[in-house]
């Protein structure tokens, strides 16, 4: 939370972030934190999973998107012996 003005009559109420409430010293306004902090490890992995996901599906319909573009799409053909 950290330091901020009462609303109601404009003290400053100060607040660790460990704290879930904090009290204005002079008219007695109850604060709380509402949200807790992000949590990263599920935001990381939903960002990795979310492209690697979205490759596959790029490689997959990437070639027909192209061609439906008007591109000409090359492919690795082995040469004939």
């Amino acid at each position: 939370m950290g330091s901020f003005q009462c609303v109601k009559c404009g003290a400053t109420v100060a607040a660790t972030e460990a704290q879930k409430t904090a009290t204005c010293p002079s008219c007695g306004l109850v604060y709380t934190s509402t949200t807790d902090p992000p949590d990263w490890g599920s935001f990381f992995w939903g960002a990795v999973f979310g492209f690697i996901f979205g490759f596959f599906i790029f490689t997959a319909t990437g070639k027909a998107i192209m061609e439906a573009l008007g591109y000409r799409v090359l492919e690795k053909i082995k040469p004939k012996e």
